[in-house]
């Protein structure tokens, strides 16, 4: 399944009725790749279909989606290690043609609650959080409201670059991310020792 096909599949009645659409996903995914720690897909899966009940959708066509939606995390996991320059977000485009990056802000955002106790240290570090503001600019909080309080002129000034700035701040990330996601897979590779008796 192409990520044209998984698009016109979630979008689709076979999908299951809460499904993440193509742009939201792709913005859920990267940060897993990119974030501190490493999340099991069986925590993270049910996000996508907005029930935790799910992990994968019923029939060919469920399994086929959810085939893309690795290879599509593995590619995003590759590129950004290997060819960061090749990577670019899934962005939804308006039929005008207007890039509307919000839906992909808002996946990200949703990964970065899977593991909010990880995130927090790179939230509260000035230079990670500069980066991670261009992308949770376009985010609301749970009454709709921004989820940055910014001043309305300063906002505005925002969102004129931020949708060109954030392949940038995604490496910035995923680098200042990778020693803690290092260190996570040492320690749960290194043996366990038994208790003394």
């Amino acid at each position: 399944m192409t990520l044209d096909e998984l698009d016109s599949w979630l979008s689709s009645d076979e999908a299951p009725e809460d499904s993440m659409m193509l742009s939201d996903l792709d913005g859920f995914l990267t940060a897993l790749v990119a974030g501190p720690v490493f999340v099991h897909p069986e925590i993270w899966l049910p996000g996508v279909w907005g029930n935790k009940h799910i992990v994968q959708p019923a029939g060919r066509d469920g399994e086929r989606a959810l085939q893309a939606i690795v290879a599509r995390y593995n590619a995003i996991s590759y590129m950004l290690a290997n060819t960061p320059d090749d990577w670019a977000p899934i962005f939804w485009q308006h039929p005008d043609g207007t890039t509307i990056p919000g839906d992909w802000a808002e996946g990200f955002l949703d990964a970065i609650k899977l593991s909010i106790e990880a995130w927090a240290p790179f939230l509260a570090d000035h230079e990670t959080a500069r980066h991670l503001s261009l992308i949770l600019v376009y985010c609301g909080d749970a009454n709709g409201d921004d989820l940055l309080p910014i001043e309305p002129a300063i906002r505005e000034k925002i969102l004129g670059t931020a949708c060109a700035l954030i392949p940038e701040s995604v490496i910035a990330i995923r680098t200042a991310c990778m020693p803690a996601r290092v260190a996570q897979a040492k320690a749960e590779a290194a043996p366990k020792r038994r208790p003394r008796r």
